[in-house]
């Protein structure tokens, strides 16, 4: 797809989009590709990349530039991050949406690198058909990589206190829109636990990937070519409370006794929907040189009616934010004029 004033500057080398519902295993999957070669997205600010934390140890390897411009995509279409807009077809049609244009053309221009690169960032599940205008005249391809969706929902309670059941909600339509907006490019679909668990397994498909998009990379030795080897922080030693070598058994009763305080309608049990989305994921696993979409079906009632309470509740946050900017700009549009008419006054001699 291209249009008027798309990204002729962006550079000419494969870029590699890492995308993932938040707290999937994207920040080691992008880990794992620079310790292979690829160079890593970077805006031109010195402190761009975000710093590791205590979820991300050995790096969150995300762009703030780029990260920004999503942010006020999400915001113009009535969301966020951590609540995913409605997003209705033609919506980057919409003219703030292709305002955000030639901005966004120059974010990339500067930050992805010209030769082969990794761009990570989970909004990218949400916003891909701008940014595939964007990247138009450059080869992109996405490695998506997908987590159990209670490992991924018990992670974002522990990371932002959200209930468990947002969690799922959020983890089912990032995953959702992933495999919709991907179309028509190369993909590589792995699972977090199997690409942890099976270190030859993941190597060797990322490199046979890569070299299928005319990337060759420097090695694919377990110890650089493996998420194990560049990431383990998403691991449920520091992170989840699972591991992949975690028994079944013991994975059921963590993720139990998880949402013991945040109860699901059937606590422990995945809305049908949910276990629908995994058993495509968990069945597409592998090498795609064409994304083809899958059925999805429909959402179930509860889940929608999950997002709407999200969407409903950005929407009051970001009415208050403004209001309260509003308010900010004229207090200090007033401390303005009562510190000109002070100075005036004391120019004057009228003040003591």
């Amino acid at each position: 797809m291209t249009t008027e004033g798309a990204g002729e500057d962006t550079g000419s080398g494969l870029c590699v989009l890492v995308t993932g519902a938040p707290r999937s295993g994207t920040s080691a999957m992008s880990g794992m590709l620079v310790n292979l070669g690829l160079a890593l997205a970077q805006g031109v600010e010195e402190d761009d990349i975000f710093p590791p934390n205590q979820f991300n140890p050995k790096g969150i390897f995300e762009s703030r530039a780029l990260s920004t411009v999503n942010d006020t995509l999400l915001r113009i279409v009535n969301g966020s991050f951590l609540a995913p807009p409605l997003l209705a077809p033609g919506w980057v049609d919409q003219e703030q949406v292709r305002e955000q244009l030639p901005g966004a053309i120059q974010v990339a221009a500067d930050a992805l690198p010209r030769g082969p690169c990794v761009w990570k960032d989970p909004r990218n599940c949400l916003t891909m058909a701008f940014w595939r205008r964007v990247l138009a005249f450059r080869p992109v391809a996405a490695i998506h990589i997908w987590r159990h969706p209670l490992g991924t929902a018990a992670s974002l309670s522990r990371l932002g206190g959200f209930a468990i059941t947002r969690g799922l909600t959020l983890w089912e339509e990032y995953n959702r829109a992933a495999l919709q907006e991907l179309a028509g490019l190369p993909v590589l679909v792995t699972s977090y636990e199997h690409a942890l668990s099976d270190p030859a397994w993941i190597s060797a498909n990322v490199g046979r990937f890569l070299a299928s998009s005319g990337v060759a990379v420097k090695a694919t030795a377990t110890d650089q070519g493996s998420l194990s080897g560049a990431d383990a922080g998403v691991s449920a030693s520091t992170d989840a409370g699972v591991t992949a070598s975690t028994t079944v058994s013991e994975q059921r009763n963590w993720w139990d006794s998880a949402l013991d305080h945040n109860p699901h309608p059937d606590p422990g049990i995945l809305l049908p929907s949910q276990l629908r989305l995994m058993a495509i994921l968990d069945g597409m696993e592998g090498i795609h040189a064409k994304w083809d979409p899958p059925e999805l079906g429909n959402r179930d009632a509860w889940s929608e009616g999950m997002l709407e309470a999200i969407r409903a509740y950005e929407l009051t946050l970001q009415s208050s934010l403004r209001s309260m900017r509003v308010a900010k700009d004229a207090l200090q549009k007033m401390e303005n004029q009562l510190r000109s008419v002070t100075e005036a006054l004391a120019a004057q001699n009228l003040l003591r």
